[in-house]
């Protein structure tokens, strides 16, 4: 997992933070040549003693691990929504920007079946509003 850039900027994160992080849009290892989807991992450090260090410089000599998740964005989305999934319009992206690399969700069923990982460090998932027949353009908003 450290080899992975996108993978090992979340860790580093969280190690250094002592906090949960999420990495940015990658395409998971457990994913088939059936029903691929974009994906993203939570990472949590586990450090040596009962609370987390104070400083980064602490939580890196303690650093035990991680324990992380992954999370399948489609499966996620019918998790969350369920039967009213099929009656909102909306999209997910890695990051503040709309584009179809960081694409992470969609509820029109875009295509997302690509590979590799093209988060950028840092990035967080940003939502796409859909446009009201009086509105012409997608407002992004972070989640």
């Amino acid at each position: 997992m450290y080899s992975n850039p996108t993978r090992r900027e979340a860790m580093e994160r969280a190690r250094d933070t002592g906090q949960a992080a999420t990495s940015g849009l990658i395409t998971l290892v457990q994913e088939t040549r059936d029903d691929i989807q974009t994906g993203f991992l939570i990472y949590v450090p586990i450090y040596s003693g009962k609370v987390t260090p104070d400083t980064v410089e602490q939580r890196r000599a303690q650093l035990v691990g991680w324990i992380y998740a992954p999370f399948r964005t489609g499966n996620l989305m019918q998790g969350v929504l369920g039967s009213k999934e099929k009656h909102l319009q909306f999209e997910i992206f890695d990051g503040l920007e709309i584009r179809a690399e960081a694409l992470l969700y969609s509820s029109s069923g875009r295509s997302l079946k690509r590979g590799g990982c093209s988060a950028a460090p840092g990035a967080s998932p940003s939502a796409a509003r859909q446009p009201s027949s009086s509105s012409r353009r997608n407002t992004p908003m972070p989640l």
